[in-house]
């Protein structure tokens, strides 16, 4: 099954890559920016873990990041521009904090409140290393969609 990139932040560049199947390449962003990204699974589900790959380099890499959800479009809360002023409100539910390694790969982050959700919202808050770009090459979704089976959200990649 895939997943679609609804919004990012304005500063992220190629945020799409995020879900393109494709470790080698990645997402932008300014690591000064207030850094999110809003993901759609493909249907309802029950998320149970997310991976993060980050293997850039010379970019710093994502460190304390939420990861919250909802089962209706973001755009309930009003047009994309206003995303931002809605993260905090009660339509997301948050799934997770977390606190990702200081190195290159894969890292896998279990939900500690499973919920069944459509929507996910990974806000990234702070970063390792000094330099000006932080990148992210990836991001999957494990778990169960409301069919039963397990599944793996990565491939689709539609950005507005």
């Amino acid at each position: 099954d895939g997943a679609t990139v609804v919004a990012a932040n304005k500063e992220a560049r190629k945020p799409e890559k995020t879900i393109d199947g494709d470790d080698d390449s990645f997402v932008r962003n300014a690591c000064a920016a207030q850094k999110w990204i809003i993901l759609e699974l493909s249907q309802l589900g029950r998320v149970d873990e997310v991976e993060l790959v980050m293997t850039e380099m010379y970019s710093s890499r994502v460190r304390d990041f939420s990861v919250k959800g909802r089962q209706s479009h973001p755009r309930k809360d009003g047009p994309s521009s206003d995303y931002p002023r809605f993260f905090d409100s009660e339509s997301w539910q948050l799934l997770g904090d977390f606190t990702a390694a200081n190195r290159k790969g894969a890292q896998l982050f279990k939900m500690p409140l499973r919920r069944r959700i459509r929507y996910l919202l990974f806000q990234f808050h702070t970063h390792y290393g000094a330099e000006e770009v932080c990148a992210l090459n990836s991001i999957s979704v494990l778990g169960v969609p409301t069919t039963g089976l397990p599944a793996r959200w990565t491939a689709c990649c539609q950005c507005p």
